[in-house]
Formats: structure tokens, sequence, C-alpha cells
């Protein structure tokens, strides 16, 4: 899928849109919340898109509404399931991926320090890439983070955006390599972030 064909929410910016491939795989944001859920289903409007549910995200209003609506389809998701049950997750996620659907990780809120560019927990990734299908990294940007203290939210013109990584597959399904990814799609959305010109 080409940046063009994708649909683009109002005040919200994409890059990296010609990563996004044709076919299954499993999208893992470095954070989500309810606004990023709706650009994220406008995004892959028409194409059969499901959520992977982290344990304790439903503890967030937004994440929780927006589950339990109509024709919304989930599973949960607990990082701290024994083997027998992994071996389950990954049919559940390859039963998604290898039928061409796209399979959302919706991560649960994590501590961190502002700009942290991956907020899912490292027994999480873990777990998820050793389903062995096809994953694609999202850094979920968020700019007011960076605002200075004489700057008001209000007046950002972008409220938030993605920068798709690069997708990972076969001997590229490693933590390390993830959270690489995950970096350079960080730095990929920082150094576009309009703010920016007003500052250098």
């Amino acid at each position: 899928m080409s940046s063009s064909q994708i649909q683009r929410p109002k005040n919200f910016r994409a890059l990296g849109g010609d990563r996004v491939p044709a076919g299954g795989f499993l999208l893992i944001p470095s954070r989500l919340g309810g606004e990023e859920l709706d650009a994220l289903e406008e995004w892959f409007a028409g194409r059969p898109l499901e959520y992977l549910v982290e344990e304790g995200a439903l503890e967030d209003p937004e994440i929780a509404n927006r589950m339990a609506r109509e024709g919304v389809a989930s599973s949960p998701f607990d990082p701290s399931e024994d083997d027998a049950a992994r071996s389950g997750l990954r049919e559940r996620i390859r039963g998604v991926t290898d039928e061409g659907g796209v399979l959302v990780f919706v991560p649960a809120p994590a501590v961190a320090q502002p700009a942290t560019s991956c907020r899912v927990r490292p027994a999480s990734l873990r777990a998820l890439l050793a389903a062995s299908t096809r994953v694609l990294p999202l850094f979920v940007d968020q700019p007011g983070e960076i605002l200075l203290s004489v700057e008001s939210p209000a007046g950002a013109a972008v409220r938030g955006g993605f920068a798709f990584g690069t997708l990972l597959e076969g001997d590229r399904l490693t933590l390390a390599t993830f959270q690489e990814v995950m970096l350079a799609a960080a730095e990929d959305a920082f150094s576009q972030c309009p703010r920016l010109e007003c500052h250098l």
C-alpha cells in the first residue's frame, strides 16, 4: 500500500506509508490511545482488521469504549502466559495474518519518560515476535511532548501522527532489530516535526 492510498484524518500525518505491505501482518505500535485507534481504523478501511489487546489496556476508558463497539474483533493477550498458552497465542496471531488480515497490538499503558521511542514491555515484545509472523513496527508521534514551556498545545498544527518502520520477517524478528527499527522511525518523525522550523 502506498502512502497515497492511506486516508489521513485531519491534523494527523503519516510517514513511511509505502512500507505498509499488502497481505497480513502484525502491527506493533510504540503506544496507542483512543485517538490513534480511530486513525488506524480510517487508514486501514477496507482491509480485515483485528486487535490483540494486552492485559491492562482496557483500564483506559477510551480503549475500552472502542473495543466494545459493535463489529470490532479483538482477543486478549497476557504476556505472563505459560508455554502452552503461548502456543495458542501464535495460532491466534497466525490465524489472522496468514489469512491476509491486519492484527493491531493494543499495549497496556506504561510509565515512561516523555518522548520514549517505545513503551511496550520487552516481555510482551518477545512473546509477539515469537509468533514468527510478519511484523510492522509503528512509532506513534505525539508532538506535544516536545513543546517548549512557552508554547501552547492549542497552537499545534499537527495533533499527532504515525511513522511506519521497515517490515520485519524471518531472521529479522528479534527484539534488538525491532528496537532499532522503532528508533529509526522515531527519528524520522522527529526530523519531520513542523515545529522544528520555528526553533532552528
